[in-house]
C-alpha cells in the first residue's frame, strides 16, 4: 500500500492502473504502479491509501524499505526530515508550532505542523515528514502553514 496527498486525485474517476510517486527508505521518490484508492479522504487529513500493483516481498527483492507510520504525533521543538520529488537531497527542519485546525475553504484539517528551514515547491506535496528521532512518518507535507 502506499500513503499519499488525496487532493492528487480530486479531478474526477481515474482509470486504473495509476503511476504514482512514493517515497521509499534509502531512496529518493519512485515511481510504482497503484491497483485502486483503499482508502480517500480531505476531511480532517489530506491523504489517500493506495493498493499497489507489487507486493510487499516484490518491493523487499527490489531493495525497498518502506517508511513505518509513527502512533506518536510530533510536537514543537521536534526535528523532521523531509524527502522531496524535486530534489534528491532530504532536508532537515524543525517543528515551530502545531496548529489545532487550519482552514483552507472548503477543507479543515487537523494538527498541521509549521516547520521552519524547508523549502519546499510545486510538486512536493505529499512527501513524508520523518521523525529525526524515531525514523518514523509523523505526517505529510501538503502546504506551510
Amino acid at each position: 500500500m502506499g500513503l499519499i496527498k488525496s487532493n492528487t486525485y480530486k479531478s474526477g474517476p481515474l482509470e486504473w492502473p495509476q503511476d504514482v510517486a512514493l517515497y521509499f527508505r534509502e531512496s529518493k521518490a519512485s515511481w510504482m504502479q497503484a491497483r485502486r484508492i483503499l482508502y480517500q479522504s480531505m476531511t480532517g487529513a489530506d491523504i489517500a491509501l493506495l493498493e499497489l500493483n507489487a507486493t510487499y516481498r516484490e518491493l523487499t527483492r527490489l531493495g525497498i524499505d518502506s517508511y513505518e507510520i509513527s502512533s506518536e504525533p510530533g510536537k514543537p521543538g521536534d526535528l523532521i526530515f523531509m524527502r522531496k520529488v524535486s530534489s534528491p537531497q532530504i532536508q532537515s527542519c524543525a517543528i515551530e508550532k502545531v496548529i489545532p485546525r487550519l482552514k483552507v475553504r472548503p477543507w479543515e484539517w487537523l494538527r498541521t505542523y509549521r516547520y521552519t528551514a524547508c523549502k519546499t515547491h510545486n510538486g512536493d506535496s505529499g512527501a513524508p515528514l520523518i521523525s529525526a528521532a524515531t525514523g518514523k512518518v509523523i505526517g505529510v507535507h501538503d502546504i506551510q502553514a
